[in-house]
């Protein structure tokens, strides 16, 4: 099979060549992937870079030639996202059909992350909410539907994109302006959105009639918002509903871990994977790092578990059993739902359905909150 020299159209671009061929091997309606990653001018090799797929088939790791093979891949449509700390993703979208082995290489270029928004696919799309492997309120697992796609921060909101939209920068760990922000409430969370929208000249999606502020002895000033509403019709950013939240999470994973696997971790190997996805108590030492240190999951998103916890929009309450459209959570008033973990945190936090709620106005220095948006 003949691999393109084609330079990629763009940063993230992968070169493709299909070899479509009858694959006659063991399971006759499965397909293979196969490629190589290496970097943008194609002639050095990523050893150790993690593929991954949406829908999700297997995750792999490429070997010292670069290369990488999923097998048994039944006929879809995917998106190939390769891994590597110190580089950005890099993805490959292509289509399988019966029996087909198709060749998708990968070019990586140099750099910790890149801060933006991921598209998130999820129109038409049905994911199993929830794990029966966890806290009671985490259960029942229910079906949930989305009708739309929407966009989400591919990090987590940094003290300097607070800082300069605010003006100041509340967190305990300082001096890194690229660590998330912290010590931030639900309604400091809120009015940024209103801000980043008001910025871009987009609508403001929060609403309410008063704002108090006081002054607590040895922490920064604390807000309150009163009477406040959210209107999901409006064209700006927002904090995630919790089930946008952990569709993105898993990005397609059934697993308790995105990255693969479940809970408890069963050997030093697993132990290593959450070492090499999360920012936590094994490696933090309580503080937190800057963000995109770690591997994205497969729709390019940093920190979904680790570093700090981060505000949902919907308040708390216990699950039902109904399968949901586009759920948006009780109520239109403060939220209180946390989601994802932090640095100070035990593996268990760190799963995919893993659900924590908090009132609205704390402000904390053990609960590490902070904070991520998204807009449709």
């Amino acid at each position: 099979m003949k691999r393109s020299s084609l330079a990629p159209a763009v940063v993230l671009a992968s070169v493709l060549v299909f070899n479509c061929g009858d694959n006659a091997t063991y399971y006759l309606s499965a397909g293979f992937i196969q490629g190589k990653v290496t970097t943008t001018t194609g002639d050095t090799a990523i050893a150790g870079a993690v593929v991954r797929t949406f829908p999700p088939t297997c995750a792999v790791t490429t070997d010292a030639k670069g290369e990488y093979q999923l097998g048994y891949v039944m006929p879809d449509h995917y998106t190939i996202t390769a891994l590597k700390i110190g580089y950005m993703p890099g993805t490959a979208v292509i289509s399988v059909a019966q029996g087909q082995t198709l060749v998708a290489d990968i070019r990586l270029k140099g750099g910790s992350f890149t801060q933006g928004m991921a598209l998130i696919p999820a129109a038409g799309h049905t994911f199993q909410m929830g794990s029966m492997n966890g806290n009671v309120i985490e259960r029942p697992v229910h079906a949930v539907s989305f009708t739309y796609d929407f966009y989400m921060d591919t990090t987590e909101v940094t003290q300097a994109d607070y800082g300069a939209l605010t003006g100041y920068t509340p967190s305990r760990v300082t001096g890194d302006l690229l660590r998330p922000v912290e010590r931030v409430n639900w309604f400091d969370a809120a009015l940024y959105c209103n801000e980043r929208s008001t910025l871009e000249r987009l609508d403001t999606v929060y609403s309410y009639t008063a704002k108090q502020v006081w002054d607590e002895v040895g922490y920064q000033t604390c807000i309150v918002l009163g009477n406040i509403a959210v209107d999901f019709t409006k064209n700006g950013y927002r904090l995630p509903t919790e089930a946008e939240w952990e569709y993105a999470c898993r990005a397609g994973t059934t697993g308790d871990f995105y990255w693969g696997g479940n809970y408890p971790p069963a050997t030093l190997t697993d132990t290593a994977a959450i070492d090499d996805n999360a920012v936590w108590w094994h490696n933090s030492n309580n503080v937190t790092a800057r963000v995109g240190t770690k591997l994205p999951n497969a729709f390019g998103l940093y920190d979904m578990s680790g570093n700090v916890w981060e505000w949902c929009n919907d308040n708390f309450t216990f699950y039902g059993s109904d399968s949901l459209v586009d759920p948006f959570g009780p109520g239109t008033e403060a939220g209180s739902l946390l989601r994802g973990g932090s640095d100070y945190n035990m593996d268990i936090n760190l799963r995919s359905a893993c659900r924590e709620y908090h009132s609205a106005d704390v402000l904390s220095d053990w609960l590490t909150i902070g904070f991520r948006c998204v807009k449709r």
